[in-house]
């Protein structure tokens, strides 16, 4: 009993270590380490909020999150030493996805759709009590979980056996908007339906709308309530992005042709700022082979959405510093080729000048065992920070040292990305030998996930400039994940093997 009361103490750290011209303060609350809540449960895991000085999560225990067969989704109630004080079982969803979900009074409200049925999606609106009252006095367990939960199906999608439906889902940056998106498509017409649904912050249907739209790969809800879906559309060499705008009175389609030659790799919507989309990406050269996956650079673009027009597009090629970041060399060292394949999308972000996109170098090496056993090591070298303005433009590029290794899964290979008012903060797990300010000129250490490391936030204000701080010096825990609270405090959720810790960040950023 005494080694458990101590590993539940709370620890308080102040930190004043920001490098930079400014000295800044975070205030980092870290809690006792946790059997209670796997790592594969908090990776899998989706925050919904706080309640009664508890914060709430939906998990079902599985990595990726998706169609679990083996153990359905629970709201769980956990304290600041990530003990599980409540769970509550959503009966039935063992294969359902999680659409979004938040904290609203006593319950925790979650949008799950359930695709089990070949020939028909249901999307579901669930309701669980939570807080210490919902402590039912009954001992049935599984009896006292159901008169918790509440379930109604709020849509349904494709009703025969040749329907084939895609659910799309986005939440807004400050959390009062749900945009859920269903295409249903006849595999024996080829005709499709598109429909569009806005919930509240509540999950209580705003408005929706059944109308065609164009070519869709990304969603995007923005403060104001408007949803808005951005894809590529590619005829030989000609591009055209697809823009689709929906808010309470129609919907309307906008196309713009792209100038460049080279075809787009990925296109993300960074954010929305007023009326102008933001959207950042990758790019291959035209003159390489689309089957050896080759990225030459970021492509940055931005779009009116009340003129119908493409504001200004930049084409960035990656850069003598940017190839040595991607492969670990010395800034001073020249590459010859600037091209690279392995290159993707780490995260993104909105911010109130434009967005930020972070791409990186990732791949993973495959052995097999004597015994037969296939092990993979997966690795994660450079990242490739790009500021994108209202007119398109990129803004500044600043590059970060990065030559992480795991062993075990890819999940302890993480970035957590934040906007925190006008900045944007990027937080992972770094070698206890990296420099404690912002500096990339030499080649970076090998940090194996699970060694010694300093749990770091590099701090990128609008013009770019960078600040670096530590978080925790030399720990023993690897960030796995980073979660916002309603009060603009940031969760950080880390692991040490089989254990799990979660840390209060609060800072003065501006």
């Amino acid at each position: 009993m005494k080694k458990y009361c101590l590993g539940m103490v709370m620890m308080w750290v102040i930190v004043g270590v920001w490098q930079g011209a400014r000295c800044q303060e975070m205030v980092v609350q870290i809690g006792g380490e946790s059997r209670h809540v796997s790592p594969v449960e908090v990776v899998g895991s989706h925050y919904l909020g706080a309640v009664s000085g508890l914060e709430c999560w939906l998990t079902n225990g599985t990595e990726d999150g998706f169609f679990s067969r083996r153990r359905a989704w629970q709201v769980m109630m956990a304290d600041s030493n990530l003990v599980a004080l409540q769970r509550v079982t959503v009966k039935g969803s063992e294969r359902w996805r999680p659409l979004a979900g938040a904290v609203v009074g006593d319950s925790a409200v979650v949008l799950m759709v359930d695709s089990s049925a070949a020939e028909r999606v249901v999307v579901h609106r669930v309701a669980c009590h939570i807080g210490i009252d919902a402590v039912s006095t009954t001992t049935d367990k599984e009896e006292a979980e159901e008169s918790l939960v509440e379930d109604a199906i709020v849509a349904s999608y494709g009703s025969r056996g040749e329907d084939h439906t895609l659910v799309w889902s986005a939440t807004s940056p400050g959390g009062a908007y749900i945009g859920v998106l269903a295409v249903t498509t006849n595999d024996a017409t080829e005709r499709y339906t598109s429909d569009l649904v806005l919930f509240d912050g509540a999950l209580r249907r705003v408005w929706s709308h059944s109308a065609p739209i164009g070519t869709t790969e990304r969603l995007y809800v923005s403060d104001d309530g408007r949803m808005v879906t951005v894809g590529v559309e590619r005829d030989g060499e000609d591009q055209r992005v697809v823009v689709n705008v929906a808010d309470s009175r129609d919907v309307s389609t906008l196309q713009s042709a792209l100038p460049s030659s080279d075809p787009l790799r990925s296109m993300d919507i960074l954010g929305v700022v007023g009326d102008r989309l933001v959207c950042g990406g990758l790019y291959r050269p035209a003159d390489s082979d689309a089957d050896e996956g080759v990225i030459g650079g970021v492509v940055a673009l931005a779009y009116d959405l009340r003129a119908g027009s493409l504001v200004g597009i930049d084409i960035r090629p990656f850069e003598n510093e940017d190839m040595n970041i991607f492969l670990n060399k010395k800034t001073k060292k020249r590459q010859r080729s600037k091209e690279l394949p392995l290159i993707g999308v780490v995260g993104h972000c909105p911010t109130p000048w434009g967005g930020v996109l972070v791409v990186g170098r990732n791949y993973a090496e495959s052995r097999t065992t004597g015994n037969g056993t296939v092990q993979r090591t997966y690795h994660a070298i450079g990242l490739h920070v790009v500021g994108v303005d209202t007119t398109g433009m990129i803004r500044w590029v600043r590059n970060v040292r990065r030559n992480d290794v795991s062993e075990e899964v890819r999940s302890d290979l993480f970035v957590g990305l934040q906007p925190m008012g006008s900045h944007t903060l990027l937080l992972k797990s770094e070698h206890a030998g990296y420099p404690t300010h912002y500096d990339i000129a030499a080649a970076a250490k090998e940090y194996e996930c699970g060694s010694k490391c300093n749990i770091v936030v590099y701090r990128f204000d609008a013009d770019g400039e960078v600040e670096k701080g530590i978080v925790e010096k030399k720990s023993r825990h690897t960030l796995i994940g980073v979660d916002r609270r309603g009060d603009g405090a940031l969760l950080l959720l880390s692991r040490r093997g089989a254990k799990t810790r979660m840390g209060i960040l609060n800072h003065n950023s501006q």
